[in-house]
């Protein structure tokens, strides 16, 4: 920004640091990518990303009771979905009958990216793949489908239940205010994320490493993992007293 300012002022000459991009917009109409008149402006080189906020994972205790908050088999199974499985929001949003359910019998579930689905729903850059549920929720699902959607012509495995879009999959807004309303009865304030992130925190707790959490969780880069998952304090002393107690014959540059 100094830079920048000694520049504007003409006290410096200006460097090649810039480059021209395509300005951002929230809405681009039909065929925007062909138009010539697409506004450009400068991006500088020297411009530093802000910190990414930190999102707080939830633990297993939290999570229990954000579970048996819930007032209906479809929205313990969203919960459990995000928490058991470390699926983001529009992953299990996207969930479809099949193929995604194919393999529930051996409580696999598939992640499988599509570009139309009617809620809006996507795969994040298509990090497809498959997750392991536990049997609890495996049983949960099979009740779900026979007991509550079994009437409904739809594709989705969560479907709206009430109101004028009964039978409809569920969308963004709909997560957001279920995760309202139980906020509110637990007395704490958890949005979606933190479920997805609370899964990968428990692993990191009971001994994944970086590399497991990654793959399971499908992030392309292993940094992403790290915002996820932070070994604690007390576990970081823990491992390395371990590992002094174990090699202290060794460890002993005096030679004593």
């Amino acid at each position: 920004m100094f830079y920048q300012y000694l520049a504007i002022n003409n006290k410096i000459y200006e460097l090649p640091i810039y480059s021209m991009v395509n300005a951002k917009k929230k809405y681009k109409p039909f065929l925007y990518e062909l138009t010539n008149n697409i506004q450009k402006v400068r991006n500088s080189l020297l411009t530093v990303k802000s910190a990414q906020r930190t999102v707080e994972p939830i633990s297993r205790e939290t999570f229990n009771l954000l579970y048996n908050a819930c007032t209906n088999r479809r929205d313990k199974i969203l919960v459990a979905l995000l928490f058991e499985g470390g699926l983001r929001v529009s992953e299990a949003l996207g969930l479809h009958l099949s193929p995604d359910m194919d393999k529930l019998q051996d409580r696999k579930i598939q992640i499988i990216a599509r570009e139309n689905n009617e809620n809006g729903a996507r795969v994040k850059r298509y990090s497809e793949g498959t997750i392991l549920i536990p049997h609890y929720l495996q049983n949960l699902i099979n009740d779900y489908l026979i007991y509550d959607i079994a009437n409904y012509n739809s594709e989705f495995l969560l479907l709206n239940l009430n109101g004028s879009t009964k039978g409809q999959p569920m969308k963004y807004q709909n997560t957001y205010d279920l995760f309202a309303r139980l906020s509110k009865k637990i007395g704490e304030d958890v949005h979606p994320h933190m479920l997805r992130h609370g899964f990968a925190q428990e692993k990191m707790d009971n001994d994944w490493t970086i590399e497991e959490i990654q793959a399971y969780l499908r992030h392309k880069n292993p940094a992403s993992t790290g915002l996820y998952a932070k070994m604690k304090e007390e576990k970081k002393k823990s491992k390395i007293e371990e590992f002094y107690k174990q090699r202290e014959e060794i460890l002993n540059p005096d030679g004593k």
